[in-house]
């Protein structure tokens, strides 16, 4: 199965709205299985949130990375730090969604590639978002307009993205600010 069609960016499914396609099947999450693709979550998490609590935690992760299908790695990194007690890498794959009686419980924090892709197709997500029947909400474009990526930069920051107007607008914020988080899996 390759070549898959741009025309499915945009499409509601998987509990989440596609953003990004694989050229062709390949493992986007690590699990072993081959996907098709990557959804985020119809809306963002509720609250601005840190990438870490630096009072508890201040080691840096190390090995995270930034391609596309790393996103999950990257979480499982973070969330399995000694002394980990919560942040963006948290929500993500606490966050579970129950769609037509099919649970989605594999969320995680997108790496920075996987994020970029987000911002790239940001139009036809808050489409998608907000279409008839969707109840989503479209990407926050007040004052704080970064989305964490689960990419860190150092020990005192890590990879975010600006989602308000500058292209490819990506910078490495200390991980005690808080930004914006969208849950992403792959199907």
């Amino acid at each position: 199965m390759t070549g898959f069609s741009i025309a499915n960016l945009g499409t509601v499914r998987d509990g989440g709205i596609v953003f990004y396609i694989a050229p062709s099947p390949t493992d986007l999450d690590g699990d072993g299985d081959l996907d098709t693709g990557l959804v985020c979550a119809i809306e963002d998490h509720s609250n601005l949130i840190a990438w870490i609590n630096p009072e508890i935690e201040t080691t840096e992760n190390g090995g995270t990375l930034a391609s596309i299908g790393t996103g999950q790695t990257n979480t499982t990194a973070m969330t399995s730090q000694v002394g980990y007690t919560g942040g963006a890498a948290k929500v993500c794959n606490d966050y579970t969604t129950t769609v037509n009686g099919i649970t989605y419980n594999d969320w995680f924090l997108p790496s920075k590639d996987e994020l970029n892709q987000m911002y790239v197709h940001k139009a036809v997500i808050n489409t998608a978002a907000t279409a008839d029947g969707v109840g989503g909400a479209v990407f926050s474009y007040n004052n704080s307009r970064y989305y964490w990526s689960s990419t860190e930069a150092g020990s005192n920051d890590a990879w975010c993205q600006y989602f308000f107007n500058i292209a490819n607008s990506q910078n490495q914020p200390e991980k005690s600010f808080s930004h914006y988080v969208r849950a992403v899996r792959a199907f």
